[in-house]
């Protein structure tokens, strides 16, 4: 399964998700230096590595659709917009209960 799916639908109990991958060698030692030079230990410096990176890029995301937002805003009324997402949304939320996963061609 992709790990957006197993983060969302199978976290532990206290919410956390727990991943099992093999590292190579090299990646190991990478790790064990980084989290030494920072006095840690290598399971502490790599889930706050990955827990950092997932923030960045939820930011990141969050930044990129802020411009386009902001692109749309340039062309149409906050009301179009608005009405058009409101649409969209409800649209995708009954393609999704419907069981459809994209939407039927016109």
């Amino acid at each position: 399964m992709p790990i957006d799916v197993l983060t969302t639908h199978y976290p532990d109990r206290q919410g956390c998700v727990l991943l099992n991958f093999a590292l190579s060698h090299t990646a190991r030692t990478a790790i064990r230096h980084a989290a030494a030079a920072r006095s840690q230990r290598p399971q502490d410096f790599l889930s706050q590595t990955v827990t950092d990176a997932v923030a960045l890029h939820k930011e990141e995301r969050a930044r990129r659709l802020m411009t386009q937002m902001e692109g749309l805003l340039a062309q149409h009324t906050p009301e179009e917009l608005l009405l058009c997402a409101t649409s969209t949304l409800l649209s995708h939320h009954n393609r999704l209960q419907s069981g459809k996963s994209s939407p039927t061609p016109s």
